[in-house]
């Protein structure tokens, strides 16, 4: 079946082999689990027999491709229960392989990738869970073993590199679960094995997740409620914190902004009335997704009777919008947010319980306006009750096609024909991070990235990979952008939370010269120990790029792996106001596969934060950018002089008493003698002295400026 939507033709397709049928609730989310290059998926579905529950499909790779059921070789514990609602996957200890986690009303599994050669999940032949969640109890809460669980998402609410699980809890409110850092080899011995966490007393002797939203340490979230719906994550105002919306009823708010510390603050302005309230009866759906393409995340709220965007204006301040309106249905489950049609904005696919679902191209032209949101109805023909719903680029060519968790009957894939016969310009992007300064093959959660012109201008609005999204579903790991013209340049900004609290916000020039195959990877630069991973973007392989404070100014230091034509680098400084100029060049080493070391000192620093970036030059004058660093300088009352002995040249760096004044330095032999005496106008930073005639000695040097005057010894030789 075939349906043409406004020039562009989707396809149901057909065989492939993810057409599983029956009941479903719930979610599917796409995802590399072994490492080969393609996306693989995980179904949840509501069908008690062993031929539902959970099904793992393997993707054979190929551009069409097709899907084996693996769940019986790979992951067999996923058939030995029904977990309905939210399915989602990411690394939890930190080894490169996407491990799972899933849920039903009352409990919670979790099973351990054990990586290559044969990407099993779980524990032993069985593959039972590694750790099973059937009790989080507290006081306070009305239900009987503290579980009611809808909603999963995985960040790293504690910033210490390593993934927790937020768990939308019903009547017990929201819980956090913190990973306890347990390594690749702890986590498939029977340390864990498959017990359940029913106290905490319990979940400590496991040692693998902690229940810390307890009693007394609420973390500011609530710790009860009514009942509960999905949830999804996303950094909403762009902090670097990811942040998330959980689907509440009257009473609780819904929208939890990450502080940084380890806790959260509620942002009312998205507010708990009857348009916000989830109904028990009709799970609904959420996502974060830039509609108005002005850089930050909008919301989208499906509910029985209000459908609408949350306009973000300005940032952290939500609006409804009231659109877009649907014609032909309300009852929406699944949502989720893609550039379908291949114009840089990104379009909304609803999943609707009955005969169409809907597809809304977004043709909003205006940032930041509720009434320029504009948007054109198209029905995708699904003719079913569509649970969780993805946008993914399932065949690797470059377009968002559709995939539907089917209530009652069998899934559906349908086919976007946007970039057949390679009639599209875009890019793959995957944000990668490193662990023990190597690159992870796992991606950043919660990473945000928009695409810019050369004049800063958004040619692709801000996608965020792996998030928890829609109902009970997740993004696809990789983000496919639309650009205006593959040969031109462009800058990519990126955003993503670090360890220890740190947030890395980079902005990277590139051209099509540095998208092989239509991908580009970018590697987290500071692993979860604090090491660094190489800068992806440079065609010179750099290892380190670091600035140190010293009483001569900054000094920077950076070190290459190896080095193709590279003629040069450029010291690029800014003050902080996104304005950078050139403070210094250190020519390079052509071709080499050496490791290098280069140095560079700024003397003109100045007072607090400056910021470095090297921009690295070809002999045939392509250049690329570094990640840009920052080093905090301060500027002492009194001066310093340098060096002290002295043979010719003596340098005096000024403090704040003497930068910019006039003054008069004189120079005294041991008898008190003048032997050197000169006036300077208003020096900024330091004033450099030749002096060759003076004999082998102790002298006294003073610096007078009418306000202050400085003394000290110093010894030519």
């Amino acid at each position: 079946m075939s349906q043409l939507c406004f020039g562009q033709t989707w396809t149901k397709q057909t065989g492939t082999g993810a057409e599983i049928g029956n009941a479903k609730d719930g979610g599917a989310v796409w995802g590399d689990y072994d490492n080969d290059g393609d996306l693989d998926l995980l179904v949840n579905t509501n069908w008690d027999n062993t031929s539902g529950r959970t099904r793992l499909f393997r993707s054979n790779g190929a551009a069409n491709p097709s899907f084996t059921d693996v769940t019986n070789a790979d992951a067999r514990g996923l058939r030995s229960s029904v977990a309905e609602r939210s399915i989602i996957w990411g690394d939890l200890n930190n080894d490169g392989y996407l491990d799972i986690v899933r849920n039903a009303h009352s409990n919670i599994e979790i099973y351990i990738n054990r990586g290559s050669p044969n990407f099993n999940f779980g524990v032993g032949g069985p593959m039972n869970p590694n750790l099973i969640i059937t009790q989080l109890k507290r006081d306070g809460c009305s239900e009987g073993d503290g579980l009611n669980s809808e909603g999963l998402g995985l960040i790293d609410y504690n910033n210490d590199g390593w993934l927790d699980i937020i768990i939308e809890n019903g009547e017990c409110g929201i819980d956090i679960l913190e990973n306890r850092k347990q390594n690749a080899a702890a986590t498939i011995n029977t340390t864990f094995g498959d017990g359940n966490m029913s106290t905490e007393a319990e979940a400590t002797s496991h040692n693998y997740f902690r229940h810390v939203s307890v009693t007394g340490n609420t973390l500011g979230l609530p710790l009860t409620s009514n009942n509960g719906d999905y949830l999804a994550t996303g950094d909403y105002n762009a902090d670097g914190y990811v942040d998330f919306i959980v689907r509440k009823p009257t009473g609780t708010y819904d929208l939890w902004e990450n502080d940084g510390d380890g806790t959260f603050t509620a942002n009312t302005t998205f507010s708990d009335n009857g348009s916000t309230n989830a109904q028990n009866g009709n799970k609904g759906g959420v996502i974060f997704c830039d509609f108005d393409m002005d850089g930050d995340l909008d919301i989208y709220w499906t509910d029985a009777g209000t459908n609408q965007i949350w306009l973000q204006h300005p940032t952290g301040t939500f609006t409804a919008t009231g659109k877009p309106t649907i014609t032909g249905g309300s009852d929406i489950d699944g949502c989720a947010c893609a550039d379908v049609d291949g114009d840089g904005d990104l379009d909304l696919f609803l999943g609707n319980d009955g005969t169409n679902s809907f597809l809304f191209k977004n043709n909003t032209a205006t940032p930041n306006s509720v009434a320029a949101l504009s948007f054109t109805q198209e029905n995708i023909n699904v003719n079913a009750d569509a649970e969780g719903v993805n946008l993914v680029d399932y065949d690797d060519d470059g377009d968002y096609d559709i995939y539907v968790n089917v209530n009652g009957g069998a899934n559906q894939i349908w086919e976007n024909d946007l970039c057949d016969g390679g009639g599209c310009s875009y890019m793959k992007v995957f944000i990668e991070d490193c662990v023990d300064g190597t690159p992870s093959n796992r991606p950043v959660v919660g990473a945000t990235v928009i695409i810019k012109d050369t004049g800063g201008n958004i040619v692709s609005s801000a996608q965020s990979g792996s998030n928890s999204a829609g109902h009970g579903a997740q993004n696809p790991p990789t983000a496919v952008f639309h650009l205006p013209n593959m040969t031109d340049d462009y800058t990519i900004d990126i955003t993503f939370p670090e360890k220890n609290g740190t947030v890395e916000m980079y902005s990277y020039e590139f051209s099509a010269a540095d998208i092989v195959n239509n991908e580009l990877t970018l590697t987290a630069l500071n692993g979860t120990d604090g090491s660094s991973c190489d800068f992806s973007l440079l065609p010179v392989e750099l290892i380190s790029f670091v600035g140190t404070a010293t009483r001569e100014g900054i000094v920077l230091d950076w070190v290459t792996a190896s080095e193709l034509n590279n003629e040069r680098f450029e010291i690029e400084h800014s003050s902080g106001d996104g304005t950078f100029s050139v403070v210094g060049v250190v020519e390079g080493n052509g071709t080499t596969d050496e490791e290098i070391s280069y140095s560079f000192i700024h003397r003109g620093a100045l007072e607090g934060a400056n910021y470095y970036r090297l921009r690295q030059f070809d002999f045939d004058g392509v250049n690329e950018v570094s990640e840009t660093i920052v080093t905090f300088y301060e500027i002492k009352d009194d001066l310093t002089i340098f060096p002290n002995p002295v043979s010719d040249m003596l340098t005096i760096y000024l403090g704040r008493r003497f930068s910019g004044t006039s003054m008069n330095i004189v120079i005294r032999d041991i008898t008190g003698k003048i032997v050197w005496n000169n006036s300077f106008n208003a020096p900024e930073q330091k004033v450099e002295l030749t002096i060759t005639h003076l004999e082998t000695g102790p002298y006294l040097l003073e610096v007078t400026n009418g306000t202050y005057s400085h003394m000290e010894h110093v010894i030519f030789r």
